[in-house]
């Protein structure tokens, strides 16, 4: 088996995109791939193997851990996940999908501490849309287990990291965990403990391999899809999803948490109507984002192929808001938003469409602001509340108009 080798940190160390390394059956324990003269094996032991067996799987954050059985059409494979909520277990792309072992029969999970086990079908599973067009594109190898019946009862569930918190854990001695469980000859996947170590986050680039960092905790047949964390401000936040090993490099491989993970979590979760809300929609093909208080058209456009990306803000009643108005340019497909009327007038004699009032936003100043940008180069306006985004924004160029309007209070759910 061959495939491209992506250059690291240095010509000493090279990241395969190789074929994903799920810890599958016992076989694999001594199986491994030479690629492009690089090996790649189903785990990796730097050094000694340091990993423990956790004391008592049913405290936090051990008891959101999740065990996951696959019966695909040639074979069933072991891996692990975590919950991040009472329906969504995130682990590895690869180790709910893979085109060579065919189409996936039966899914079961057994949830970390209490064992409850969920059999599933495949509808259950989401995996990211550019590992599907890709399975050697480990910078997308994500993959979403959706659980119809939500758990219950009271656990800790595991949180995501933001970019700012992940690269700033380089260099961090035995700042980050990792915590899965181990494929373990002839014993039942609920009798399965898991094992956990503590190491550092080597780098947050990787050249060629996008969203990819790399670490020196101890991984084994099976960790695939393990949670890579810290606990922070009372939060267990994940960094990144374990993926793969590297046999002649003391590192292996994770996957960052990035907007692509966002994507497939809200692609699993549908955004459901709410009063008051203005939902948002992203066009991955014009880079548009729309803005629409309207259930109905944000759901036709997000069945057209626009990402779904929830709820954005509140509307106000007329009475106690100022009124925004939409605009539409008919010559580029692009929309505008404008409580400014001077603005909306000019706009319509340029030949914009004028589509009336889209909502009425909070005229409270105490209320979270609504940042506008604008991009000199095509003409776009976004608008956000994310003050990471922003900044994130004015540094590619966009220009930062300021803010555009205020939102009532969004709620967390």
């Amino acid at each position: 088996m061959k495939c491209s080798v992506c250059s690291l940190l240095s010509s000493m160390m090279m990241f395969s995109s190789a074929s994903p390394l799920l810890a599958k059956t016992e076989q694999t324990f001594e199986e491994s791939f030479t690629m492009d003269g690089i090996d790649i094996v189903p785990f990796k032991v730097i050094g000694e193997d340091e990993r423990e067996k956790v004391k008592d799987p049913n405290q936090a954050p051990y008891n959101s851990l999740v065990k996951i059985k696959i019966k695909f059409a040639k074979g069933t494979y072991f891996s692990s996940g975590f919950l991040i909520d009472e329906s969504n277990i995130l682990t590895a792309g690869h180790a709910v999908y893979d085109p060579d072992h065919g189409a996936v029969e039966k899914v079961t999970v057994v949830i970390g501490g209490t064992n409850e086990v969920y059999e599933l079908g495949p509808d259950a599973i989401f995996v990211s849309p550019e590992y599907v067009k890709d399975p050697d594109n480990h910078s997308e190898d994500a993959g979403l287990i959706h659980l119809n019946t939500p758990l219950t009862g009271k656990r800790k569930y595991f949180t995501l990291a933001n970019e700012a918190t992940i690269n700033s854990l380089v260099d961090q001695k035995n700042k980050v965990q990792l915590a899965g469980f181990t494929n373990e000859s002839g014993v039942d996947i609920k009798d399965l403990v898991p094992w956990t170590m503590k190491g550092t986050i080597l780098t947050t680039t990787v050249n060629g391999q996008p969203n990819m960092l790399l670490h020196d905790v101890d991984t084994a047949s099976g960790q695939s899809g393990s949670p890579l964390f810290i606990e922070k401000d009372g939060e267990y936040q994940v960094v990144a999803i374990h993926i793969n090993a590297l046999a002649r490099v003391d590192a292996n491989g994770g996957l960052k948490i990035n907007d692509s993970i966002h994507k497939l979590i809200r692609r699993a979760n549908p955004t459901k109507e709410m009063t008051n809300a203005v939902y948002r929609a992203y066009n991955p093909n014009s880079g548009e984002h729309f803005f629409t208080p309207n259930y109905t058209e944000f759901k036709a456009i997000t069945l057209q192929g626009w990402d779904d990306e929830g709820v954005a803000w509140m509307t106000q009643t007329e009475k106690n808001g100022e009124a925004l108005y939409r605009l539409y340019n008919p010559n580029d497909g692009l929309h505008h938003y404008t409580s400014d009327t001077k603005e909306r007038d000019e706009l319509v004699k340029i030949g914009w469409n004028d589509e009336g009032i889209a909502w009425y936003a909070s005229v409270n100043p105490t209320h979270a602001a609504v940042y506008r940008l604008y991009n000199p180069n095509d003409g776009q306006h976004h608008y956000t509340m994310d003050v990471e985004e922003k900044t994130a924004l004015v540094a590619l160029g966009w220009n930062d108009e300021g803010v555009g309007y205020r939102t009532a209070p969004v709620p967390k759910n």
